[in-house]
């Protein structure tokens, strides 16, 4: 490191993008060894700390988290595809020439990111608007993505993926959980029992992963941790730690809603044909019981927070209307 210069110029640049692609191709290799060998992934070595602020400064630190991220990410998903890879290969290179680009960039150059949906002076906006637009595109991939493994529809694999990581359930635990009606769950259970990757000793029993099913979700959470890291991508673990906070917290809100417009219906005399326009009830949460909630990736409470928050407006809307939308 005796070689770095302090400054400006080109050789100063080249001197800190070298630090961090040595970083990026040695922990490349040492990740893929450890995932090889079936070990611990070894913490990130900061050592080339010391040399990066001397140029970088305040950034040096951000800078070799994110090239990290992206090693981890990059040996993760060549060691998913099974295929035998000696060096990370063209396609990573280029990903860490742009992220060292970034960097490059004096302070300022960049435009702010524009929100999804610009906010109208004097108009609120609408959460759940946005919240569509990012489930839409993410499910778009996920199908493409997903359907490469095994053809399941998404909720039988959110099912899988929950009976993986909380153990078995019973139908109405994987209801409130998830968001969707009984007679949802009841129709995925019954494809997974057909498939042989779930049992249960009778209708109202826990759900359980089969041998099969074990593999088969094992498989299936590798993609999900590979999307997951792509989404997560440059977010630090304080902002994901702050952002499943936030989430419990809607999703508390968002499941009392529908209690309230349930208790609505049922005291106008409504609750019938509320439940016949949108389907049998999600099942009902006892008094402060929190709903599960998947921290290992991003996308599941959003996909439960959106089906709550579905639902109640359906019965908002007949309540307030008496159309059904």
């Amino acid at each position: 490191m005796s070689g770095l210069r302090v400054g400006g110029d080109a050789g100063s640049h080249r001197g800190w993008r070298e630090i961090l692609r040595e970083h990026a191709h040695r922990r490349w290799r040492e990740i893929q060894d450890s995932l090889n060998d079936g070990t611990a992934i070894a913490a990130r070595d900061d050592g080339a700390l010391a040399a990066l602020s001397l140029e970088l400064g305040s950034k040096s630190e951000e800078a070799l988290r994110i090239v990290d991220r992206l090693a981890m990410g990059a040996a993760t998903e060549a060691y998913a595809s099974g295929a035998l890879q000696l060096s990370p290969g063209k396609e990573f290179a280029q990903q860490l020439d742009r992220v060292l680009e970034g960097f490059a960039e004096p302070p300022g150059s960049k435009s702010p990111r524009q929100p999804l949906i610009p906010a109208s002076p004097g108009r609120p906006r609408v959460f759940q608007s946005e919240l569509w637009q990012v489930l839409h595109k993410v499910r778009e991939s996920a199908e493409l993505s997903y359907a490469r493994e095994i053809d399941l529809v998404e909720l039988d694999r959110r099912i899988l993926f929950l009976l993986k990581g909380r153990g078995p359930l019973a139908p109405a635990g994987l209801s409130a959980a998830i968001g969707v009606d009984k007679a949802q769950v009841s129709r995925s259970v019954k494809r997974l029992l057909e498939l042989k990757v779930v049992q249960r000793e009778q209708i109202r029993s826990p759900v359980s992963l089969t041998r099969k099913g074990e593999v088969l979700a094992e498989r299936l959470l590798r993609l999900a941790e590979l999307r997951n890291r792509e989404l997560s991508f440059d977010v630090s673990d304080k902002e994901l730690s702050d952002f499943f906070g936030v989430m419990e917290t809607l999703l508390d809100r968002a499941v009392t809603l529908y209690e309230q417009e349930r208790e609505h219906a049922a005291k106008i005399g409504r609750i019938d044909n509320d439940l016949i326009a949108f389907g049998p009830q999600v099942e009902v949460r006892r008094t402060n019981e929190p709903i599960v909630i998947d921290r290992s990736r991003i996308v599941s409470p959003l996909l439960t927070l959106s089906a709550y928050f579905s639902r109640s407006g359906a019965l908002a809307f007949k309540r307030l209307t008496g159309l059904s939308n």
